[in-house]
């Protein structure tokens, strides 16, 4: 028997890794004898990073960046080579709010321009950049801004942070 197990995360319960492993120990004591792969999944959002590190190996590097209610995060990304891969969640990420603090119209994407800079500052080429799990709805004002930009409205002003100043 073939056995292929391709699980994705459970939000805010067991990571996509964690579950693939978890379901392989389970069928390994029922199906001692089938031949079993592992593959764990992601959407793009949370475990992007631990579902790439697993499959391709790369190097994990973290950054304090902005976080999306303005407090310091330590956001991580991974480095295939020239290619970095972001998770928006690791410097936006509604994981860092509690519910009462969810507020999409305040909330940034700077920590993700924040991240990409320090990603291309250690030699990426390339950015691949999973957007699920954010806490963020700016339009990528933030993250643009986090980069470098600055974004000025039709009178020469900076527009102010979050999607508000749009």
């Amino acid at each position: 028997m073939k056995i292929l197990i391709a699980m994705n995360s459970f939000k805010g319960s067991i990571s996509a890794v964690d579950a693939t492993d978890a379901c392989f120990m389970a069928m390994k004591q029922v199906l001692p004898d089938a031949i079993i792969r592992l593959c764990p999944v992601s959407d793009g959002g949370d475990g992007l990073i631990d579902v790439l590190l697993r499959a391709f190996g790369g190097k994990v590097h973290f950054k304090k960046v902005t976080g999306p209610l303005f407090k310091p995060v330590l956001a991580r990304y991974l480095m295939l080579g020239k290619t970095a891969v972001l998770e928006m969640s690791e410097a936006a990420g509604i994981k860092y709010l509690d519910p009462s603090e969810l507020d999409c119209m305040n909330a940034t994407s700077f920590g993700v321009g924040e991240v990409i800079k320090d990603a291309v500052l250690h030699g990426a080429g390339r950015i691949l950049v999973g957007l699920g799990g954010s806490a963020s709805n700016d339009a990528g004002i933030g993250c643009a801004r986090g980069f470098g930009f600055r974004l000025l409205d039709k009178s020469g002003q900076e527009i102010s942070g979050g999607i508000k100043g749009l």
